[in-house]
């Protein structure tokens, strides 16, 4: 009896070594224990970046990134949230990045929650954080198709919605047909004297020609707009008549040094304000009030520009006031020619203006303008040589500017080199608000050099743009009478002459 203890605590050990004998051998089956040199031996930064799911975590969150601007994108017009929400969100989603990896890097999720990770531990808890983050990116991705599927449901642009080659209809009575569009009309002088036309007038023009430079932005022809000038009027007509999504309209008010400026933008479907603001300020100032007003329509209109692009909305043909003031009065003068004397006050205006400044090239290039239009309107050569002795000074100082290149386009078109025509023409195009006119002279060009196609195309897209002038017309009749389209020419005659009765 004495015996069957020890026996029995004989065969519990035999048994317990069996046990961790067992125990080893399931061990040894599967990874044997690191010894000391692999411990210490560095993991890769591969491998170390996939073991703390960094990798998963960029995944996961540069497509929540790419969904939240989707949704903002979507819901921000109908916030009325402000132009730079959209890049504020970029800015904002790109700095947090490199902090969500560091986050990764740092801790690491277990059934005890967020810790701090620990280098090469192989825990079960890198799989436990892996397996969650995978079903999180395949639930964002799947979110993420939703999002896309339905914004190209229901927010796609009419260009978008239509068949591959299908037309889309461009009828300039719908607003909608048109996109983001804008008519800036001629801004009411209300200051006490008349004279001040040019002044309330130039104004609106240049603020149009900044608006030219916007990449997506519709611009009605200044011509065109030109004929809603003064008078009440409906400004929901007015902008189906012209075609535009937005109108802009004005008052100057200008007394000695100062200048009151009251800008309004109106949205024309339904006719309400989007935007209005008065500035007054020094008339040394009007270039900044002119760049603020640009701006805020950007702004208000919800149109994303890089900062190259906003910094052109204040680019300035010259930094002198006086100067400008002075070129705006030439501007109206030339418009405002009766006969050939009156082309010597324009002149004489922007040699003014010229004096004050001598680097306006804008100002050169009008006074190109003036010469070539004495020219066309006496034939005398001697003017010719005029004009392009100044526009060569112009193109000397901007050979970028719309201005000088449409003006250097009329002198080579009357001096029979109109391949150098269209491509002074093609290059300002895009550049100015002018578009009726820089067609115009295109169709002249492009007949001039046989490609009687594109000059027909262009005469029907200048008459498109600014329906009412009446020399679109005369120029398009001359031009179907050379190709022996008499019926039609008939026909643009009758609406030239319907158009300007007196001439």
């Amino acid at each position: 009896m004495s015996r069957l203890p020890s026996a029995i605590a004989r065969g519990g050990e035999a048994k317990g070594c069996k046990i961790v004998r067992m125990g080893y051998s399931r061990t040894s089956r599967g990874a044997p224990p690191m010894s000391s040199q692999q411990a210490k031996r560095p993991a890769s930064l591969f491998g170390e970046l996939k073991r703390r799911n960094v990798f998963r975590v960029a995944a996961v969150y540069v497509i929540t990134s790419w969904l939240i601007l989707q949704i903002a994108d979507v819901v921000s017009p109908a916030l009325n949230l402000p132009g730079w929400t959209l890049s504020l969100i970029i800015v904002l989603l790109a700095l947090g990045l490199p902090l969500a990896l560091i986050f990764a890097w740092i801790f690491e999720l277990t059934h005890d929650g967020v810790v701090r990770d620990q280098p090469l531990s192989a825990s079960l808890s890198s799989g436990l954080a892996g397996r969650k983050l995978d079903f999180a990116i395949i639930g964002i991705l799947v979110l993420a198709v939703v999002v896309l599927l339905v914004r190209q449901e229901y927010f796609m642009t009419p260009e978008q919605a239509s068949p591959a080659g299908a037309k889309v209809d461009a009828d300039p009575a719908s607003a909608e047909a048109v996109g983001k569009s804008i008519a800036v009309l001629p801004f009411r002088n209300v200051s006490d004297d008349v004279a001040n036309e040019y002044f309330s007038e130039g104004i609106a023009e240049e603020i149009l020609n900044a608006l030219v430079r916007v990449p997506k932005l519709k611009v009605v022809a200044w011509t065109s707009a030109l004929a809603y000038k003064g008078g009440p009027r409906d400004l929901r007509e007015v902008g189906r008549s012209l075609g535009a999504s937005h109108i802009l309209e004005g008052s100057v008010r200008r007394w000695g040094d100062k200048v009151k400026i009251t800008a309004q933008l109106i949205e024309t479907k339904e006719g309400y304000h989007l935007w209005s603001e008065t500035y007054d300020a020094e008339f040394d100032d009007i270039f900044a009030v002119q760049e603020k007003i640009s701006r805020a329509i950007v702004e208000a209109l919800r149109l994303q520009l890089m900062p190259d692009q906003l910094a052109r909305l204040g680019r300035l043909a010259t930094s002198d006031a006086r100067a400008y003031d002075i070129y705006l009065r030439a501007q109206a003068a030339l418009r405002n020619v009766i006969e050939a004397a009156d082309y010597d006050h324009a002149i004489a205006l922007y040699d003014e203006a010229l004096h004050k400044d001598p680097t306006f090239a804008e100002a050169e290039a009008g006074k190109c303008s003036a010469y070539y239009l004495k020219y066309d309107h006496t034939r005398d050569t001697s003017f010719i040589d005029d004009a392009i002795r100044t526009c060569d000074r112009a193109s000397v100082m901007d050979p970028d500017s719309p201005e000088i290149l449409v003006a250097q386009s009329d002198l080579y078109n009357a001096t029979g080199r109109s391949d150098f025509a269209i491509e002074r023409l093609e290059r300002a195009l895009p550049r100015w608000g002018r578009e009726a006119e820089i067609q115009r002279s295109l169709a002249d060009a492009y007949g001039a050099v046989g490609r009687h196609d594109e000059a027909l195309a262009a005469y029907l897209d200048s008459i498109k743009i600014a329906p009412e002038i009446a020399r679109t017309r005369a120029r398009l009749a001359g031009f179907l009478v050379r190709r022996g389209r008499f019926d039609e020419s008939i026909a643009q005659w009758r609406e030239a002459i319907a158009l300007e009765p007196g001439d």
